[in-house]
């Protein structure tokens, strides 16, 4: 496509970007919706809505040529909108650990913790397995790291 088609839709390239953007957050939500509510255990479900969120944006940037670009845009441009994604996608987690209470799939937190801290934990760890040099454009092995966070996050919470 040429330059000038985009541009008949979008003021520049920070908008496109933003645009982007907003497609994956839709993206994310719904491979989120579709985790939640597959079957499977409590193990399962949540490495499902790891992959969906941790997955997608390492098969989007772990191999982009583009990438110092993208970084650089996205730090400066779209910090907002995705601390925004960030917080949405944190409260999902949260919801869904308190749904797995309320069923009696698991417990609560250990002692001294909150549902929103063992979130916490569990999306810095995924982040820092995105980032990993061992995963680098693996996907097999980034879809076992975050199966072991998940494992962690619901024994951690086991009656």
């Amino acid at each position: 496509m040429a330059k000038r088609t985009v541009y008949l839709h979008f003021e520049n390239k920070a908008a496109v970007f933003l645009a982007i953007l907003e497609y994956l957050g839709d993206q994310v939500r719904q491979r989120c919706a579709a985790a939640e509510s597959a079957g499977g255990t409590a193990v399962d479900r949540l490495t499902g809505l790891l992959d969906a969120y941790f997955g997608m944006a390492f098969e989007l940037f772990s191999r982009s040529e583009h990438m110092p670009e993208l970084q650089e845009t996205f730090s400066t441009l779209a910090r907002a909108r995705i601390g925004d994604l960030n917080t949405e996608y944190e409260d999902r987690l949260a919801r869904f650990l308190r749904s797995l209470q309320k069923t009696g799939a698991i417990g609560g937190p250990p002692q001294g913790l909150t549902v929103e801290q063992i979130v916490h934990i569990l999306v810095r760890a995924a982040e820092g397995t995105k980032h990993d040099p061992e995963m680098q454009g693996d996907r097999k092995a980034l879809e076992r790291r975050l199966r072991e966070c998940a494992i962690l996050a619901i024994a951690a919470m086991r009656k």
